[in-house]
């Protein structure tokens, strides 16, 4: 019931939840050696909370991305979006960039 509730919320806010997320993988792909190799495998949300502009989500994406020597590599990466009651533009951030072990990229 509270998801229900909260997808309307953001349903009436005009909130962009997507284009937050979007935000995240331009920028997985910008940091990325071979950015055309960037493959997005799962994104999920890790945690929520409630701000007095709106809200705060923070999300992990998992990808493959070749390294220099052509070798593909998985690495996770944990965004911060922010999504505004105002209807305006969302923010994002990477706090945080591993590997499959959990070792700093």
């Amino acid at each position: 019931m509270k998801k229900f509730i909260l997808i309307f919320a953001l349903i009436l806010c005009g909130c962009d939840l997507d284009g937050g997320v979007s935000d995240c993988k331009d920028k997985i792909r910008q940091m990325a050696v071979s950015p055309s190799s960037v493959e997005f495998l799962d994104v999920k949300e890790v945690s929520s909370e409630r701000t007095s502009i709106g809200r705060d989500a923070v999300y992990e994406i998992t990808f493959d991305a070749k390294n220099r020597m052509g070798v593909p590599l998985r690495g996770i990466a944990q965004c911060d979006v922010a999504i505004f009651d105002s209807g305006r533009p969302t923010a994002s951030s990477i706090i945080r960039l591993t590997d499959h072990l959990g070792n700093p990229l």
